[in-house]
């Protein structure tokens, strides 16, 4: 779906749909290269090369990029939850 961007392999899709409501999981590879920290939220700052971040700018362009119509989270479903 994103042409050029860096990604695990892709093995398998599902579709399910369940009281009016959309599901779909994805299944790809492991990926098994070392995280960027142990927490989810980085605590220390951390030494990224230039490179790494014109890789980042670059996919995220072709993602934005990308048309589709669907919608991963509602803004009503935001506006509860916050």
């Amino acid at each position: 779906m994103f042409p050029g961007v860096r990604k695990p392999a892709f093995h398998a899709l599902y579709d399910r749909i369940s009281d009016g409501y959309a599901y779909r999981a994805e299944l790809s590879a492991f990926v098994d290269e070392p995280l960027l920290s142990p927490d989810r939220v980085p605590r220390d700052e951390l030494d990224l090369p230039g490179a790494w971040f014109e890789t980042i700018r670059m996919n995220l362009s072709a993602i934005a990029a990308t048309p589709t119509d669907r919608t991963a989270v509602r803004q009503e479903w935001i506006s509860r939850a916050v």
